[in-house]
């Protein structure tokens, strides 16, 4: 008797994107006719989980999914969000608190030159953000 070993490939789809607007609405389904859930802010850090219909379906830096309309993410640069309670900024006096979120310019050897949402740059420990 001859034995056959059979091996399933599972791909998933997942993606890192960025809100890049102010505000972005999510939804519990793809589409305006769905209840919201909750805003997520400019530069937030999103898993994209799946696509469908113009809408994705997104997770965030806590690991909560819900769908936002895909006129208000990008996928052309990384976003990071600090997940400690504060972390010392490495370009100059101060720190980054929790949950802020950040857009990634540059990986640097000792951390990540990143952009503010009111436009400020700084440089921050790789290892203090949570980068999609």
């Amino acid at each position: 008797m001859k034995k056959s070993l059979i091996f399933f490939i599972i791909t998933s789809f997942v993606e890192a994107a960025c809100l890049s607007g102010p505000k972005g609405t999510l939804r519990q389904g793809p589409g305006v006719h769905f209840p919201e859930l909750w805003e997520v802010m400019l530069y937030s850090p999103l898993k994209v989980l799946e696509e469908k219909d113009g809408w994705s379906k997104i997770q965030d830096s806590d690991g909560v999914e819900g769908w936002v309309s895909n006129t208000s993410i990008t996928k052309k640069f990384f976003c990071g969000s600090i997940k400690l309670e504060k972390s010392r900024l490495m370009n100059k006096k101060g720190y980054a608190l929790f949950d802020q979120n950040y857009k990634v310019l540059k990986f640097k050897k000792r951390g990540v030159l990143a952009l503010s949402q009111t436009g400020e740059k700084i440089v921050i420990k790789r290892k203090h953000l949570w980068i999609q």
